[in-house]
């Protein structure tokens, strides 16, 4: 039996779909970022059952039971919705998040999706349930996607559901695709029905929409390219899947001529020779700061569901910093701050980068991620706006002097500290932390504003001052490695 699980992974790729029917156990365990994700929906799904009131909620996974207790509600005149209602149509089963009575005596179908905005994928989701409900004779007024609102303004307490989410009504685009849901359909289960596995190339479609949890079978015993063309920056799997048409899979099928930029071109030589590369100019670029030097790193913190006063879904916190400050003479002190209490973090945060930062020397930052930070902390923070402002020009960003003046093989197309610090300053850095990026370092923060003081609470907040911490100090590190070979 096809469902809508199945259905959306057979349009990703139908090798996908038949390795989820035909072998399942072959799949890779979601990570912790996927697994951050299922929460999050699952609870952004339970609030918007509590929005359409006090419905029946179909909770049992025996198809033919849920099948039937759906039934039972919708003839219940009383039922104002039903959530995870069931319905079988042509060997196709769906279950709707949110199936609400509508005035008239039709229902209205919602995907419920912990998201900003309807994506495409969303869509397809929902067609598929419209095309099983339609063939099952439901009359559905209006089909569309629920997503979080992000004009919504958290008030203190209990949340204002009917602000909080957002329907996006998508009944004639969701319509139009029906045709094309039932010729689908019958192709999915024919596949299905066939032990052969059918023939997929690797390519974009592995990583998009979603990621496979194929891929690594998929990619077991397949001769990789030793110099494929995604080590070149701003080359990712949509390019190379357009150069791969055009019989380019590695650095060696680029002919002369082929349209590459400055960094590119830079990348493909130096892979190529094996060796690395640095400007004239990168003596003069890497001297500029000027003493003391705060070099400064934030981590923020994204929560889907607002839980401090007067900020949005998504609204990005910054919740701590890192600044090593290097003196003249080579002395180097460090100071950080994270914000350990369930409050708005941004006034204190800025008054204490205020006081580290001082008035003088140049900020060093890697990406332009950290002056956004402080803009945005000027525009809720009207009083400290002027000093928070005149931190701008100071910052120096060492991410752009790298990739104007230096490359390496080992950067593999990108410019991100992850690749950039093993490639000059050797491994070990990142390896022994228990937080190793900037999502995991999100997640782990809302982690702790969720427990009760106690030892794990203070354990995820060592962990997270120590990531950012390393984030600035291989920043000095980096400068003084490249100082050295100017």
């Amino acid at each position: 039996m096809l469902s809508k699980s199945r259905y959306t992974a057979g349009l990703q790729c139908t090798l996908r779909l038949h390795n989820q029917v035909h072998h399942p156990e072959t799949a890779t365990a979601p990570d912790d970022r996927a697994r951050s994700g299922f929460e999050t929906g699952n609870r952004v799904g339970q609030l918007a059952q509590y929005r359409y009131g006090d419905g029946v909620l179909i909770d049992t996974l025996n198809v033919r039971q849920a099948v039937r207790r759906t039934q039972t509600a919708m003839a219940d005149k009383t039922t104002p919705a039903i959530y995870e209602a069931a319905f079988v149509h042509d060997s196709v089963l769906v279950r709707v998040d949110v199936l609400s009575r509508a005035p008239d005596g039709q229902w209205d179908l919602v995907e419920v999706k912990a998201t900003a905005r309807p994506k495409p994928a969303h869509l397809d989701d929902a067609a598929i349930q419209l095309w099983v409900l339609g063939g099952t004779g439901v009359a559905v007024r209006r089909a569309g996607v629920l997503t979080l609102n992000r004009d919504y303004v958290y008030r203190g307490g209990e949340h204002d559901l009917q602000q909080l989410f957002a329907f996006h009504d998508k009944t004639s685009e969701l319509r139009a695709m029906l045709h094309e849901v039932g010729r689908t359909v019958p192709k999915l289960r024919a596949m299905l029905l066939n032990d052969a596995a059918p023939v997929v190339d690797m390519g974009a479609h592995c990583t998009s929409p979603y990621p496979c949890p194929f891929i690594a079978k998929c990619s077991a015993g397949l001769e990789l390219p030793v110099h494929p063309v995604t080590l070149l920056p701003g080359v990712g799997p949509k390019t190379a899947a357009s150069w791969a048409q055009k019989g380019i899979g590695e650095l060696e099928d680029i002919p002369d001529g082929w349209p590459l930029n400055a960094a590119q071109r830079r990348a493909l030589d130096a892979t190529l020779q094996g060796r690395g590369w640095r400007s004239p100019e990168l003596p003069v670029a890497i001297r500029e700061p000027v003493y003391p030097i705060s070099y400064l790193d934030f981590e923020t913190t994204m929560p889907a569901i607002p839980r401090i006063v007067g900020t949005r879904p998504f609204e990005q916190l910054p919740t701590q910093w890192s600044n090593h400050i290097e003196h003249a003479d080579g002395s180097v002190r460090h100071d950080e701050f994270i914000v350990r209490t369930n409050t708005d973090p941004r006034r204190p945060l800025a008054e204490a980068l205020l006081s580290s930062v001082g008035q003088t020397g140049s900020i060093c930052i890697y990406t332009s991620f950290e002056m956004r930070v402080i803009r945005d902390l000027a525009k809720v923070l009207p009083d400290l706006a002027d000093p928070l402002l005149a931190l701008l020009p100071r910052c120096w960003d060492l991410k752009k002097v790298i990739e104007r003046h230096v490359m390496e093989p080992a950067f593999e197309g990108s410019y991100s500290l992850k690749r950039v610090v093993p490639a000059l300053l050797g491994p070990g850095r990142y390896e022994a932390l228990e937080i190793g990026d900037g999502l995991a370092a999100a997640r782990a923060y809302e982690r702790a504003m969720a427990l009760e003081e106690g030892q794990e609470r203070a354990a995820i907040f060592t962990e997270l001052l120590a990531y950012c911490a390393v984030d600035t100090l291989v920043m000095v590190e980096i400068r003084r490695v490249l100082m050295l070979g100017a």
